[in-house]
């Protein structure tokens, strides 16, 4: 059972959030200092032959590859700085370790399917359900490349090296991957008289295999691959693009939706409620980015996955996240037994999802946002429970 709105209810779930907006806006705007956005961070030097494009290189290499102990690694990166290649052999990289990963995910879904639910491998249903999901994130890949090709400057292997008009990044395209892995399965659900365990998993390995299929060798032949690849590859991030959004972000981001589907239907809750940390994470941390770049002037240093590299993060964009945290929980409320739930989470989710993006590790934020809100919502529900 749930609560009926009235018109005092449509009102403050109104003014709260745009108030809320209105007084972040002032005070980043009014009491605190702009960081400077040249303080601690690589020295950049521009190609003389693309100075009108945008493009530059760092003086300085990834530690994991050239054995850097410098220490000038430290400093913070900026979206856009090359900062590694793909020139080591692919049999060498994290793309040998994602196939054969892929090979055992696949021979454990097919036996756990045959043994739990064969008829799914039968399912008319079922199978072009996942063929809808796979197709639509292979076109929101593609259309992240297209978008990427016409704004992007590129080295002689076809990676972007920089912007042909100087304020377009990767960083806005990869989002659509980021975007894609979450909301497409809320957007295109499972048949609903299909039970869910098994067909989630089969769900998320299709989002696997469209990530697998861009291992360099695949890229390299086909353009059509490559093309996906270029819209996710931030030149930040090379060589160590693929793992550490695979291994940062997909695999623990979906597993920790399935997981948490799985706990709110065993305590008796509305799995429904997982969605609003997924559409937090989805919307506010793919807007944060973005966000970010383009306004971001209260910048802060975040380490990456088992490197000694940082990266910048602003205030600006991690206010996304707050918005994200106030609004779904509120746009959700059908979902919710009463209207203190739905509040609490609001007002809780907000400043604990942004806390939580603010402090993890570069491309591993998703799965510290889901445990945080999966937590937050799950002890709201526990404690006012009627």
């Amino acid at each position: 059972m749930t609560f009926s709105l009235g018109r005092g209810d449509v009102v403050a779930m109104t003014l709260v959030p745009s108030m809320s907006l209105i007084l972040i806006a002032y005070i980043l705007s009014r009491l605190l200092p702009v960081a400077d956005p040249d303080v601690d961070t690589f020295e950049k030097i521009v190609d003389a032959d693309a100075d009108t494009s945008g493009t530059s290189t760092l003086t300085i290499v990834d530690e994991e590859i050239d054995g850097d102990t410098s220490g000038t690694l430290a400093l913070a990166i900026e979206p856009g700085d090359v900062v590694g290649d793909y020139s080591q052999p692919w049999k060498d990289t994290f793309d040998v370790t994602f196939v054969l990963l892929m090979a055992v995910l696949l021979f454990a879904l097919v036996v756990a399917t045959l043994v739990t639910t064969p008829s799914l491998l039968v399912s008319g249903a079922f199978i072009t359900a996942l063929l809808v999901k796979f197709v639509a994130m292979t076109s929101c890949s593609l259309l992240g490349g297209v978008i990427c090709r016409r704004f992007s400057t590129f080295d002689e292997d076809g990676y972007v090296v920089g912007s042909k008009n100087g304020w377009f990044r990767v960083n806005y395209t990869r989002k659509f991957q980021h975007f894609a892995a979450y909301m497409i399965p809320i957007c295109f659900p499972n048949p609903p008289s299909i039970s869910r365990l098994i067909p989630d998993l089969w769900s998320n390995f299709v989002t696997l295999f469209c990530f697998v299929i861009l291992i360099k060798p695949l890229r390299t032949r086909y353009n059509l691959i490559m093309l996906q690849f270029i819209s996710l590859d931030r030149p930040e991030d090379r060589p160590h693009t693929l793992k550490w959004i695979v291994m940062g972000n997909i695999i623990p981001g979906l597993t920790l939706i399935v997981l948490w589907r799985l706990v709110f239907r065993l305590t008796g809750n509305n799995e429904n409620l997982c969605s609003i940390f997924v559409l937090i994470t989805g919307i506010g941390d793919g807007l944060a980015e973005p966000v970010g770049i383009w306004l971001g002037r209260h910048k802060y240093k975040t380490f990456a996955m088992c490197s000694k590299r940082k990266y910048t993060r602003s205030l600006e964009g991690s206010t996304c996240v707050f918005m994200s945290g106030m609004i779904f929980p509120l746009l959700q409320y059908a979902d919710f037994e009463t209207r203190l739930q739905m509040w609490i989470c609001s007002l809780l989710l907000a400043p604990l999802m942004t806390f939580a993006e603010a402090t993890a590790p570069h491309t591993m934020d998703t799965p510290g946002l889901f445990l945080v809100g999966g937590s937050v919502i799950l002890i709201v529900l526990s404690l006012t429970n009627e």
